[in-house]
């Protein structure tokens, strides 16, 4: 096995390590039911009108897809940063 293969082998296990942390402080610190109050606060939003709209027309046609993108953003800098994204 060549050396290039073996560090993309250690990256990889040293990632998965990462991300299940990062999934277990996570899960240790969320409130799940700020999480679903935030949740049905914003598909509300989403189901009203647009502001300034004068047909009632929706923030969201409905041919667009209907999918709500939640992002976590970290509040501590993480110890050992990489030039790459996790």
């Amino acid at each position: 096995m060549s050396d290039k293969v073996r560090d993309k082998i250690k990256h990889a296990k040293q990632f998965d390590k990462a991300v299940k942390r990062a999934q277990t402080k996570l899960a240790s610190t969320l409130d799940i039911k700020q999480v679903r109050k935030a949740c049905k606060a914003l598909a509300e939003f989403v189901s009203k009108p647009a502001p300034g709209s004068s047909k009632g027309k929706q923030l969201f046609d409905e041919s667009e897809d209907k999918g709500i993108y939640v992002t976590f953003t970290l509040t501590q800098v993480p110890t050992k940063p990489t030039p790459k994204p996790l």
